[in-house]
């Protein structure tokens, strides 16, 4: 071989290995899917709790009715089947901080005209972090790993659902947590 095919060979595995490591990092990850529908999809038909089996959310205990009990029985049992994949994503759900500052002002100031709810859709944080409660008492016994991160959670005061991640950790022991929190569904 002379050394100007040695060249090519070495341009064509630069190549090669650039690409592949370009797919690797634009490909995107695949959520867990139960019955067609990924996990986000499933996740925002989880029931919202408050951590708190005699209040919910927004502090009045109305129990579920119609087409949300059946979403949310139905999503429940969605976690279920999906079991330890869908940990990472609820708890990111669960540690997810509120929006920023200029975001909140814009949704305050702005939010009412047509093009700004057209492109920013409006989140709400602490929903995101009662369904994840939800989808993780269903999950419950958690593996060791996912416990001790949430062990984590909980001990970070500055988090906002530092509460809800405690409620979590106690039903890893006491399973009438999850019983009475998830007790209308």
């Amino acid at each position: 071989m002379t050394s100007h095919s040695v060249k090519r060979v070495g341009l064509a595995l630069a190549t090669c290995l650039a690409l592949c490591f370009l797919v690797g990092v634009l490909w995107p990850s695949r959520q867990p899917a139960y019955n067609g529908h990924s996990l986000s999809y499933w996740f925002h038909r989880l029931p919202v709790l408050s951590g708190r089996p005699d209040v919910g959310f927004g502090g009045i205990f109305t129990p579920p009715q119609g087409a949300t009990l059946a979403e949310g029985r139905t999503a429940l049992k969605a976690m279920k089947a999906m079991g330890t994949n869908a940990l990472p994503y609820l708890i990111s759900k669960l540690q997810a901080p509120g929006p920023s500052q200029p975001v909140r002002l814009l949704y305050h100031y702005a939010g009412r005209w047509p093009l700004v709810g057209k492109v920013m859709a409006r989140r709400d944080p602490l929903k995101d972090h009662g369904r994840a409660l939800a989808g993780l008492l269903a999950l419950c016994p958690l593996p060791p790993d996912a416990e001790r991160k949430l062990r984590d959670v909980s001990l970070d005061f500055r988090a906002p659902a530092s509460g809800l991640a405690t409620v979590v950790v106690k039903a890893q022991s006491d399973p009438r947590v999850v019983q009475d929190n998830l007790r209308a569904y």
